[in-house]
C-alpha cells in the first residue's frame, strides 16, 4: 500500500466514522429529549416516540457498525487481513430535481467483509476515484467488484462462502480483472 493511498483511505475512513457518530449522537440526544419530556409531563405518546427513536438508534448503530470502526481498523484489514474484504460494491447517486435536472452525482464504493461489516468510501472527484481504484487493485485484487442483484443475494445468503458461490455460478469478477 503506497503512502498516498493510505493517506486517502485514512481521511475517507475518518470522515465516514465521524458522520456515523454524528448521526448516532444527534438521534440519541433527540431520543433522550423525547423520553425526558414525555416522562416529566406524563404524556405517554411523547415517551413512546422517545422509545421508538432510541430503538431506531440501536438498530441503526448495529446496521452500520462497520462505519463506526476506526480508520486504523480498516487500514489493518486491508494490509493484514485483505482476504476478509470480499466485495467492492460501486454506487452512483444522482441528485435530481423532479426526476429531470441532475444537479450532481456522487460516486462511492462500499467495502464489504465476510463478517458482514461494511464501510462506504465517498469519491468526490475523478482524481479520488483514480487513487482509490489504483490503490485497491494492489491490495484487494481478489475481491469481487461490481453489483448485480444476484451477487447481492449471494452475499446476504452466505458471506463466508461468497467468493466460492460466485465461482460456482461463474460470475466471479475480481477487481484485478478490470485494472492492472
Amino acid at each position: 500500500m503506497n503512502d498516498q493511498f493510505e493517506f486517502f483511505l485514512k481521511n475517507k475512513f475518518t470522515d465516514t466514522r465521524m458522520g456515523a457518530y454524528f448521526g448516532v449522537v444527534i438521534l440519541s440526544i433527540l431520543s433522550l429529549l423525547f423520553l425526558i419530556f414525555g416522562i416529566a409531563t406524563s404524556i405517554f405518546p411523547i415517551t413512546l416516540v422517545g422509545i421508538v427513536f432510541l430503538t431506531g438508534v440501536y438498530f441503526l448503530a448495529r446496521k452500520h457498525k462497520g462505519n463506526l470502526k476506526s480508520s486504523s481498523f480498516w487500514i489493518n484489514e486491508i494490509k493484514q487481513n485483505s482476504q476478509n474484504i470480499i466485495w467492492i460494491k460501486p454506487n452512483v447517486t444522482f441528485h435530481t430535481v423532479g426526476y429531470v435536472f441532475t444537479f450532481y452525482k456522487e460516486q462511492d464504493f462500499e467495502l464489504l467483509t465476510k463478517d458482514k461489516l461494511k464501510i462506504t468510501i465517498n469519491c468526490i472527484s475523478d482524481k479520488e476515484q483514480e487513487i482509490f481504484l489504483e490503490g485497491i487493485v494492489d491490495c484487494l485484487f481478489e475481491a469481487q467488484f461490481g453489483f448485480t442483484h444476484e451477487v447481492e443475494t449471494l452475499y446476504h445468503n452466505d458471506p463466508t462462502n461468497f467468493i466460492n458461490s460466485l465461482k460456482a455460478r461463474e460470475i466471479y469478477t475480481p477487481i484485478g480483472v478490470f485494472w492492472k
